[in-house]
């Protein structure tokens, strides 16, 4: 049965090239080098050509945002590419980050709780690199990493859950919790802090050193499984003593969100969160996998090249809530 509480799943394998340092930064040859080889590796999967390369020092501002916001590249690749690669299939969502903090970095992301077919999409292209080039790898420890707490397995796995009924009833330290006697991490997935807009969390694995991929995966599946029965309980809870307030605030989003001539990305959050949960009460006809779109294509590089226009607050405030008035407006809300 579908988990309605996660938005996305992702997994990513941090992998080394066997015989050369971690840092190869202040070595531009043999990282130009890495480059070439990681792909000629890759042409030898079969589904190669839905791939696209790009060079990080070649793309400018906005094209870097979107592969991030799209969640194809980390952060920190973003900000200090240089002589970096990645392969990108932006239909499979999959990714190859070159010369990253690690030598390898494989992305997979899933819409929802698909997590396992997010690990068997990375693992593909694991294994097709792994016929090529062979990775650092000790027998007592296992795949060796630029980060000794990403030692063993190489594979960090996180699901991005929609938690309303958690915050709303101040149930998150409970979340924290349960996270932590499965050894997960838990934190807030928009920005620093605790809570914020959007009542969205992601939890993740610590360790991988010592626990299969198998059990990894299992233990996250198992928390979000728990989550979402705690969700599910809350819901009625709210429906049962706060019906109208509740209601309200989401027939409010449902109207800002179809109407907004201006809207920021904190003032979005919150009225994206209002009518995600809308949908699980059955008063907005639900389309989760919109839910999740809007969440990437509403930042700043998304925006950007939707209108074609120069950055500045007011201007993707304004073309925020114009794309998202054209994303919502065949959103049915029925009558209660």
């Amino acid at each position: 049965m579908q988990n309605l509480t996660v938005v996305s799943s992702r997994v990513r394998l941090a992998r080394n090239i066997e015989g050369l340092p971690f840092d190869l930064s202040s070595r531009p040859e043999d990282a130009q080098a890495m480059v070439t080889r990681v792909v000629s590796a890759m042409c030898t999967m079969p589904l190669y050509d839905s791939f696209r390369l790009y060079m990080m020092h070649d793309l400018q501002e906005n094209q870097r945002d979107i592969l991030r916001e799209s969640h194809m590249i980390s952060t920190d690749f973003q900000k200090n590419a240089g002589s970096g690669a990645v392969l990108v299939d932006e239909k499979d969502r999959l990714s190859v980050m070159i010369h990253e903090e690690d030598h390898v970095r494989i992305l997979s992301v899933t819409e929802g709780d698909d997590l396992k077919r997010a690990m068997d999409q990375a693992f593909q292209v694991d294994d097709t690199l792994s016929r090529q080039i062979r990775f650092a790898f000790a027998p007592d420890l296992g795949y060796l990493t630029a980060r000794p707490v990403n030692t063993g397995t190489g594979l960090r796995a996180s699901m991005r859950l929609h938690l309303p009924m958690a915050v709303h009833f101040k149930q998150i330290g409970s979340v924290y919790q349960i996270a932590a006697r499965y050894g997960l991490n838990c934190r807030f997935a928009c920005g620093e802090g605790s809570e914020g807009p959007g009542c969205l969390y992601e939890i993740s694995n610590q360790k991988c050193l010592g626990v299969t991929e198998q059990e990894t995966i299992s233990s996250i599946l198992n928390v979000a499984g728990q989550l979402e029965d705690m969700e599910s309980l809350l819901r009625s809870r709210l429906m049962a003593d706060e019906r109208l307030w509740t209601e309200d605030q989401v027939y409010r989003a449902y109207s800002v969100l179809r109407s907004s001539r201006l809207l920021e990305e904190k003032e979005f959050l919150t009225f994206w969160s209002s009518l995600r949960l809308g949908m699980r009460l059955g008063m907005i006809r639900p389309d989760y996998l919109l839910m999740e779109r809007l969440l990437e294509e509403t930042g700043d590089g998304h925006l950007t090249a939707y209108g074609e226009k120069p950055r500045g607050e007011s201007n993707l405030s304004a073309l925020r809530a114009q794309y998202v008035r054209e994303q919502v407006r065949n959103l049915d809300a029925p009558l209660l």
